[in-house]
């Protein structure tokens, strides 16, 4: 009776279920939920089914790393289905007098005690399409031709189902239904004929023992949740036949260690690996195209991933979680990247772009393709689709360099380019805080070949310094200088095929003047060095702009108030004398 009850309701949420992106977006991490599955998808179905009435998705949960939710869903399936079941039987019981409701109960309780006393070590039975099935010391045997599905459990019967271990299909069958062998707790292997092409929705679904399965090269699709929650399997090899794996189709298979992807495959269905987290290696084929959503979410120990070259999206939390990863390369093809893509791979240690910026999707979700993730990331040297909004939008954590520039055919040369060198006659190597002057650098490096500025290593937004021609001519702005610290600081521009460093010392105002000064003096005479150790050995500033006094900078003004003082005791001295040579004459 339960898994009829569990059938039962799972059909009726199947048939009432959405979109399974839907609920991709809306999964949590630690935990699988009942997906949304189009009733085109559930295979072959027990018609009962659809004429009695169960409960939503929300009553069915199942952690990814063990099967102690996936029991917990059971029975909460189970209970469910005893509160809000519609039998004929229990109408009439609510109908009845007291003593009627009694007498309908322990009609019922004698049935199900009559059932499981036929139950014993060996049973056969017939399915209402002519397969037959036989159990024997704990291997269940199924003849026949056709798809056996829910109602070869339902036939079996519950006590019984929990005798089986082992599951032998024979040849003549050529599928595997809907839920066949649905929550066959104890089963450990099934072996599978050649005969049998598809293996459909739910079909082992919870089979918490299962450790060993073999499928047969002729299986084209795997169905929605086949495998889901089957906790104990180590391995599957997947048959180069293989076209379609479906949603959710290993999810939550946490002793799944290895995984290779035939080529032949041409899909991978959203969460289809969700929650593997025993998963260390997966090889997915070049047939590929887009990395589902979900797809290899919580896969905490995956620890190296190949994103194959052909592949155009990475999907909404397609690697979300997975803390192992170290490095990933993003090929060149890759056009769209979905929110959370890598969030939370906080292992990562290198990120590279092959290509043009990806867009980022546009969903209801707001999360960084790479939220809290700190690690050095790369794109192509003098690629304009990379701007400053661009890297931030990806990873506002994410610190940016830049990868080297695409190799160039065989039997091509680069232009040759002109060293680098900073213009020390045009160059400001200090800044007074407060000053609201700038701080000017020349390069000799042609404009149009300019990417970027960076300060102590970290990119300086466009916003916070001007360019102008001849060759290069940066001018930072007051307002971002004098949010610098004091002291000297490392600038380095960078062009399509170089980069240069100089150094910008920053002063404080009020020690300004003496500094300043000093240094103006030393330069006129020709004895500065500033420019040398600033530009990177570029020449020794011979010009006195080092130490140049600026518009609006303060003269000092106590020596000319003891200047005038003196003037002013003088005169009135003279004059004092004048006066009384006067008066003695």
């Amino acid at each position: 009776m339960k898994r009829k009850w569990m059938a039962v309701l799972l059909a009726v949420n199947l048939v009432l279920s959405g979109s399974t992106l839907a609920f991709a977006a809306e999964t949590d991490g630690s935990s699988l939920e009942t997906p949304a599955v189009d009733a085109s998808e559930t295979g072959t179905k027990d018609k009962s089914a659809g004429n009695e009435t169960g409960t939503g998705s929300s009553d069915m949960t199942g952690e990814a790393d063990n099967g102690s939710n996936i029991k917990a869903a059971k029975t909460v399936l189970q209970n469910a289905g005893t509160e809000n079941g519609a039998g004929t039987d229990e109408e009439d019981a609510e109908k009845s007098s007291g003593a009627d409701e009694t007498k309908e109960v322990n009609t019922l309780a004698e049935e199900d005690d009559n059932a499981r006393t036929g139950d014993s070590a060996e049973a056969s039975g017939t399915l209402s399409n002519g397969i037959t099935w036989e159990l024997a010391d704990g291997v269940l045997t199924v003849s026949g031709s056709g798809v056996p599905g829910q109602e070869l459990g339902e036939s079996v019967g519950d006590s019984q189902v929990d005798q089986i271990t082992s599951v032998k299909i024979e040849e003549g069958i050529t599928g595997i239904g809907y839920g066949a062998f649905w929550y066959f707790e104890n089963l450990t292997e099934v072996s599978i004929p050649g005969s049998v092409k598809e293996i459909g929705a739910y079909a082992f679904h919870g089979c918490l023992n299962l450790k060993k399965v073999s499928i047969p090269d002729g299986v084209t699709e795997i169905g929605f949740g086949a495998f889901w929650g089957c906790a104990s399997l180590p391995e599957v090899l997947l048959p180069n036949s293989l076209i379609r794996m479906n949603n959710y189709a290993f999810a939550g298979c946490a002793s799944l260690t290895k995984v290779a992807i035939p080529t032949s495959v041409n899909e991978i269905g959203d969460l289809a690996f969700n929650g593997c987290t025993g998963l260390t290696e997966v090889s997915i084929p070049g047939s590929i195209t887009k990395i589902s959503a979900s797809a290899f979410r919580g896969c905490e120990n995956l620890a190296n991933i190949t994103i194959p070259k052909g592949v155009t999206a990475i999907e909404y939390k397609a690697f979300e979680g997975c803390k192992s990863l170290l490095e990933v390369t993003i090929p060149s093809n890759v056009k769209t990247m979905g929110h959370g893509a890598f969030a939370n791979c906080t292992g990562l240690d290198s990120v590279i772009f092959e290509g043009d910026a990806p867009e980022i999707a546009k969903d209801r979700a707001t999360e960084e393709p790479f939220q809290n993730v700190t690690a050095i990331a790369k794109h192509p040297s003098g690629n304009s689709t990379w701007t400053s909004e661009v890297r931030k939008a990806l990873g506002s954590k994410l610190a940016w360099e830049f990868a080297s520039s695409p190799k160039e055919p065989a039997g091509t040369t680069s232009p040759k380019k002109e060293v680098l060198r900073i213009v020390p006659e045009v160059t400001d190597y200090t800044y007074v805080i407060g000053s609201g002057d700038g701080a000017t650098i020349k390069c000799t490096g042609e404009l149009k070949d300019f990417v970027s500025a960076y300060m102590d290593g970290v990119e300086v937004d466009r916003s916070n310094y001007t360019l102008r021609e001849g060759s290069t001519i940066l001018t930072f702005t007051s307002k971002y200088l004098d949010t610098l610290s004091v002291g000297k600081h490392k600038v380095t521009l960078k062009y399509t095929y170089a980069s240069i460093d100089t150094e910008l010392n920053i002063l404080e105002r009020s020690s300004a003047s003496g500094s300043v000064s000093d240094t103006a003096a030393n330069g006129a005479a020709g004895n500065g060095v500033a420019g040398n150790s600033a530009a990177s050995g570029n020449g020794t500033n011979t010009s006195g702009r080092t130490g140049a006094p600026k518009t609006g900078d303060e003269a000092p003004v106590l020596p000319w108030v003891v200047i005038s003082v003196l003037a002013v005791g003088i005169c009135v001295t003279v004059a004092s004398k004048k006066r009384c040579l006067f008066f003695y004459s």
